[in-house]
């Protein structure tokens, strides 16, 4: 299994219905199968982003002869080490559990497979192909919502 196996695609929400709290607020998850409602693997993953802040970071990705920027969410420690397995994830044809629709968006992000950014909840990384939603989504993770 590589270490980007789970990976949550998430959309952009126009405005918050009025009970949604923290990353619920911003963006609605894909629903992604067991992982994230049989084991709880996305309220971990939180958990695990939420003990120190994460940073949005432009990093460069090579797909298909091409060099995108990418906005990363990650930890700083562990930018590096999670970007590089990002980068061999894609280099080895972006096998996981679902279908990440990440390929279609960096082929042609103005195609309808809509997917604003992408959460690796095996990895407890993120990212974005534009910066203001990958800060979003950074804001989202760092801001734990009032109970």
């Amino acid at each position: 299994m590589s270490d980007y196996y789970l990976v949550q695609r998430m959309t952009k929400k126009d405005q918050p219905y009025k009970n949604d709290k923290g990353i619920d607020s911003h963006f609605d998850l894909d629903y992604m199968g067991s992982s994230e409602f049989e084991w709880g693997a996305v309220p971990k993953s939180l958990k695990r982003l939420r003990q120190s802040p994460v940073e949005v970071t432009p990093q460069p990705l090579s797909f298909e002869g091409q060099v995108h920027t990418v906005y990363f969410v990650a930890h700083p420690n562990e930018t590096a080490d999670k970007w590089a397995a990002l980068q061999r994830w894609v280099d080895g044809g972006m096998r996981g559990k679902e279908w990440t629709k990440f390929d279609r968006m960096l082929r042609d992000a103005a195609t309808d497979w809509r997917t604003d950014a992408w959460w690796s909840i095996d990895t407890d990384a993120a990212w974005a192909l534009d910066q203001e939603t990958a800060d979003l989504l950074a804001t989202a993770i760092n801001t734990k919502p009032a109970l």
